[in-house]
Formats: C-alpha cells, structure tokens, sequence
C-alpha cells in the first residue's frame, strides 16, 4: 500500500489594512504594478499599495510588497518544492 501525501505551500502577504492574506502561489495568474509603484507623481487612492496581485478566480489582492518582492517569494517556494 503506497501512501499520496499533498504538501500545500501558501505565501502570506500583507493587504493595505495590515492584515494578512495566505495565498496559494499556484492560484497566481498575473501581478501588476500599481500607479503609484511606477511613478510617485501618479498617486491614485494610497501610496501603500505597491502590487496587485490577480487570482484565477478573477479576484485580485492589492499588497503592500513591491511585484519583484512578491516574484522573488514565487520563485522561492516553487525552488523549494
């Protein structure tokens, strides 16, 4: 009898309220630069928010941590599977 064990790997990211998000890294479709994150002059609601991060489940969460901070922890956990 051979066991399957499933290993789920979740990133938490902070939201602009300060709370944190756990977000399963394969459930990631796109992130995007905010505005604000390409040019300060640009500022549209907050400067907190640097990435926005969308699903595939047509949601999307806007973090606090820069896209390329939020690229290098993908790459990282998907390094260490």
């Amino acid at each position: 009898m051979s066991a399957l064990a499933a290993v789920l790997a979740l990133i938490a990211f902070q939201t602009l309220d300060g709370r944190e998000v756990l977000v399963n890294p394969i459930h990631i479709v796109s992130l995007s630069e905010t505005a604000e994150d390409r040019d300060p002059k640009e500022k549209l609601l907050t400067d907190k928010a640097h990435c926005v991060v969308s699903l595939s489940n047509g949601k999307f969460i806007s973090v606090a941590e820069s896209c390329e901070g939020v690229r290098r922890r993908i790459e990282h956990e998907e390094a260490s599977r």
